[in-house]
């Protein structure tokens, strides 16, 4: 959780569980919840990046009741549209060691072309998943404005999904070739037709406003 997020997030819950001054904040659970042995070794690791100046400040569940707080603090999500208004909500995916860069200059360009709206940014530490909540956002002028910040910044990694778990839909489909390149485009419309020639699943959606791509043989 980027620092925008995680204080909107905490200050909604009155939660002062850890400085509020970190540059970002993520949450770590173990698979054997009051187990002393597995408890022990979160601790020493824990401590273990203190000394190493890896973290500022942290704090330990001590009590189920306080476990919900802490993942209270990044599953409510909701909190960050209420005081402002409308959020547009995206879900890029990018390498884990592209993800700083990427932040990074999307709250430049968020900063420089949107005036006036906050980039939230949460995901996932392991896959490479990002949450972007930005806003408020009530116009079309602004969505297109929010959307060429997002995706324009994206275009300039490689290995990157515009839509890393929640499917592309009606609002992705025009953005799928930025980050798929013509080839596996082809493939996907293939399986599609394989599977549904007559276009009766789910139609008007994904392919049907993309081009349609000859390609050669060496380029499949």
């Amino acid at each position: 959780m980027w620092p925008e997020f995680f204080i909107q997030i905490a200050t909604h819950l009155g939660s002062s569980l850890v400085s509020p001054d970190c540059g970002i904040y993520g949450v770590i659970e173990t698979g054997h919840w009051g187990d002393t042995e597995h408890e022990d070794a979160l601790t020493t690791f824990l401590a273990e990046c203190f000394e190493d100046g890896l973290l500022q400040d942290g704090t330990v569940a001590q009590s189920e009741t306080q476990r919900r707080t802490i993942w209270q603090l990044r599953e409510d999500a909701d909190v960050i549209e209420s005081p402002n208004g409308p959020c547009l909500s995206y879900d890029v995916g990018l390498r884990l060691h592209d993800i700083p860069g990427y932040v990074e200059q999307l709250q430049m360009r968020i900063a420089k072309d949107c005036k006036g709206v906050t980039c939230y940014v949460f995901g996932h530490m392991g896959d490479g998943n990002l949450h972007i909540m930005v806003g408020p956002a009530h116009d079309p002028a602004s969505h297109a404005t929010i959307d060429g910040a997002v995706y324009g910044v994206l275009q300039q990694f490689t290995g990157t999904t515009v839509s890393a778990e929640h499917g592309i839909g009606l609002e992705k489909r025009m953005h799928l070739p930025l980050s798929r390149p013509t080839p596996a485009l082809a493939a996907m419309r293939q399986l599609k037709t394989a599977f549904d020639p007559q276009s009766t699943l789910n139609p008007s959606k994904v392919f049907d406003d993309l081009p349609c791509l000859a390609l050669s043989k060496e380029d499949v």
